[in-house]
This record gives C-alpha cells, sequence and structure tokens, in this order.
C-alpha cells in the first residue's frame, strides 16, 4: 500500500482519471505532457520532495505493467535505463494490445523523445549508404558501433540493402544485448563481429571508415565523452569519421525522461561545441547536425574528423543535471 500526501495525491488523482478510461486520446498528449511537466519542475523547484516523485513513480509501476513501455522505462528489467530491449521496443513501435495499456503505449511512441530514437536508426542507415556510394574501389568497408545495443539498425540496413563489401564490428558491454543482437542478425553473422567488452578497455589494431554511437554519449559526463571522442578518433582512417547521437534539451524530453527516471546528459550545440574547444580540433574537422538542419526529434548528431586531439584535465565541469534527477 502506498502512502500518499496531498501534493501526491493531487498529481496520482489527475493521471487516475486517464488510467481509469484507458489512457490519453490523441488530443489530450499535451496535457500528459504537461503533468509530466509540472512534476519535474515542482521537484526541482523543492515543491516536491525525492521521496514524493518515488512515491509517484512507485504508483505507476503498481499501475504498468513491464509489457507497457512505461512499466518497462521505470521498471527496468535489465537493471539499467536505455536497455537493448526498450531501445527495440521503441524501434519497432511496441504496442501492448491490451485495451488498459494501448493507449498509453501509443502515447509513448507518438512522444518526441521516442520519434528521436527511431530517427538515429534510420540517420545510421543513411550514413552507411552514403559511406557506400564514396567507396569508388569497392573496397571493404569497416563500421566499429559502439554501444550497439539491439542491433536493428545493422539487421535493417543489410536487410534493404544486401551490400557485401561493408563488415560490422559491435562493442556493448550487456552480454543479454549481444545474444539479442546474434539471434537478430543471425542471417548475417558473417558480415559482424561482436564484441562484449566496455569501450573504454576495447583495444584493436584495426582502423575504421566510421565509428557510430547512436546513444552511448547520453550516459557518459563530460570528462568521459571527450575521453572516449580521443580514444574514438585514433581508431579511425585518415579519411574516417566519428559520428555521435546525443540527445538535445529539448524540455518535454528532459521532463518526461526524468519523472520517468531515465536519466541522461542532455546536451544541445553549445554544449558540444564547448566540449570539444577542449580539444584540438579544427573547425573544418567537425560539424552538428541538429533539429534546424530539419532532423527529426530531439538528437544532435556530431560528425568528427580525424585530428590531433588533447584534453585539457585542468578544465572544470560546469555542465551538470539537476542532482535531484541523478543517480
Amino acid at each position: 500500500m502506498i502512502k500518499i500526501n496531498s501534493k501526491v495525491k493531487e498529481h496520482i488523482n489527475f493521471i487516475t482519471k486517464f488510467i481509469e478510461r484507458g489512457g490519453p486520446n490523441i488530443h489530450e498528449y499535451e496535457l500528459i505532457d504537461s503533468w509530466f511537466g509540472k512534476i519535474y519542475n515542482e521537484v526541482k523547484s523543492g515543491v516536491l520532495q525525492v521521496k514524493e516523485l518515488k512515491c509517484i513513480r512507485k504508483f505507476l509501476i503498481a499501475v504498468f505493467s513491464v509489457e507497457t513501455l512505461i512499466g518497462f522505462t521505470l521498471i527496468k528489467p535489465h537493471g539499467y535505463a536505455g536497455d537493448y530491449e526498450i531501445i527495440d521496443k521503441i524501434y519497432q513501435k511496441h504496442i501492448n494490445p491490451d485495451q488498459k495499456f494501448k493507449k498509453w503505449d501509443l502515447y509513448y511512441n507518438a512522444h518526441k523523445a521516442s520519434m528521436a530514437v527511431r530517427k538515429r536508426k534510420e540517420y545510421f542507415k543513411n550514413l552507411v549508404r552514403i559511406l557506400n556510394k564514396k567507396n569508388n574501389n569497392n573496397s571493404e568497408i569497416e563500421i566499429l558501433n559502439i554501444g550497439s545495443g539491439p542491433t536493428r539498425d545493422i539487421f535493417e540496413f543489410l536487410s534493404e540493402d544486401g551490400i557485401n563489401n561493408i563488415h560490422f564490428e559491435c562493442v556493448d558491454i550487456d552480454q543479454k544485448a549481444i545474444s539479442y543482437s546474434k539471434n537478430l542478425c543471425k542471417a548475417f553473422l558473417g558480415k559482424i563481429t561482436f564484441h562484449h567488452n566496455n569501450i573504454f578497455h576495447f583495444s584493436t589494431n584495426k582502423k575504421y571508415d566510421l565509428i557510430w554511437s547512436a546513444g552511448l554519449f547520453d550516459y557518459l559526463n563530460d570528462i568521459s565523452f571527450i575521453h572516449l571522442v580521443k580514444k574514438c578518433l585514433a581508431l579511425l582512417r585518415k579519411d574516417g569519421e566519428l559520428v555521435i547521437g546525443n540527445i538535445s534539451k529539448d524540455h518535454k524530453t528532459i521532463e518526461i525522461c526524468s519523472v520517468l527516471d531515465w536519466i541522461m546528459y542532455h546536451r544541445d550545440k553549445d554544449d558540444l561545441i564547448k566540449l570539444l574547444s577542449e580539444c584540438v580540433i579544427q573547425e573544418d574537422n567537425m560539424r552538428i547536425i541538429g533539429e534546424d538542419e530539419k532532423v527529426e526529434g530531439c538528437f544532435n548528431f556530431l560528425h568528427i574528423k580525424p585530428s590531433n586531439l588533447s584534453l585539457n584535465h585542468n578544465s572544470k565541469n560546469n555542465r551538470k543535471i539537476n542532482d535531484i534527477f541523478v543517480k
């Protein structure tokens, strides 16, 4: 039995109205967004305490099954946020057929955050297609995918394009993610090498034409971000490219992710530029593709070419997520 006070009860009473009738309709999505936003801002301002936020989360966990996207996000059956299974559910627009939950999954899938996750899959596939078109001598293209998760992006690319001169290497710290990926990509295992490893410990003598990270950098603080950029650039061929997806500071995305306990480092273009200012990277060796270039969703894509890179270890990390939401 969850004990609630008047502040928590107000929030629970609001969402219960939607729960009792099977979830929000499309024209009510803004109301649910606003509810998440109100909770987030009340916690940030101190109106709601952390224990009261946890009480709201416990209520939602009690209502939503792990078979729903909201429930899965909160319960974290694999022990961490943003695991391979929730990402693949978002990729496939998972909908629980149970009428009690169907509208909630429809809402989750329609959210800008989910759209951004799906967009980065398409972004990667297009990157690989462009890279292949530039490969005039038809030599083998080497691609390293770090924090590879479910690898549905690779599975779809190989299923749709059937290109034989590309070899993918995938690094993930979660053995279950690798097992899941091997099963998904079983028809293409000759074109994919999997490494169960922490990318910071990963070692290879190979050089790559493309190093791709869809979402790993979302979970790295600034110092780890810079260290991994440095490591990846050293693994690129002369004309190679490092491409990093990083979730942006879209306020609706920050609000729902924070309330559902999916904690990430949200960065806008200025944040990314400041991070890279700590490295000796020439301006013409980097570009950032974001929403003002009409990339749908709330992601920025950072493209970096090889250059001399050094880390300023004396720099201070002044950009922090609100401490309330940091684990």
